[in-house]
């Protein structure tokens, strides 16, 4: 199962695809609304081909999923709305803009939920057991930023083990295959 924190899948020549409506609908009040994505978008030619590729080594869109099935998958995952939901936040964490310290302060609270809540959840993953070595929190602008994106990819790779563990059960689907789809957590209860 791989998770893209990119549209695979821009079938719109312009405007803005139906699962980025839905994630301004629906996360919009958590200020975790997604860019627009189009044909013209200057990432677009990059980030479809990129889901091509997958599709060429055996990965599937899996916009609808069996749980527990085994297979080569790839679905578009969205960070932002998969936190709120998973650390039952009010907002999103702001790590991606703001002064330096903001910054660090936001991806301190990340890196905190990461180790301290993703393994009580189900699936459990339990970053302090696995290879997956979470470094210090940098001071530099440029270093913040690669941290950033590896605390990102974490929670991309656990969008994917839940998608692939609980399906539609504890997941939503923003969209679907035709228009593109973003699977998105459910919130957690209790």
């Amino acid at each position: 199962m791989v998770a893209v924190d990119a549209p695979t899948l821009i079938p719109n020549p312009t405007g803005m695809r139906l699962p980025d409506r839905l994630a301004h609908k629906y996360f919009g009040r958590y200020h975790a609304g997604c860019y627009p994505a189009n044909q013209g978008s200057q990432f677009a030619e990059r980030t479809v081909g990129f889901g091509l590729s997958l599709e060429a080594r055996g990965f599937q869109h899996a916009p609808t999923i069996q749980p527990k099935q085994p297979g080569r998958f790839q679905i578009e995952s969205f960070p932002h709305p998969a936190i709120v939901h998973l650390f039952g936040l009010e907002r999103i964490l702001k790590y991606k803009k703001g002064t330096l310290a903001e910054r660090r302060s936001e991806l301190a609270k990340l890196k905190h939920y990461i180790c301290d809540r993703l393994p009580l959840l189900e699936p459990a993953l339990d970053v302090t057991q696995s290879p997956i070595i979470l470094p210090e929190l940098p001071s530099t602008g440029a270093a913040l930023k690669a941290l950033e994106d590896q605390l990102d990819s974490i929670i991309c790779a656990y969008i994917a083990a839940h998608w692939w563990y609980w399906g539609l059960e504890r997941n939503q689907v923003l969209g679907d295959r035709a228009s593109g789809y973003i699977v998105v957590p459910n919130p957690r209860k209790g």
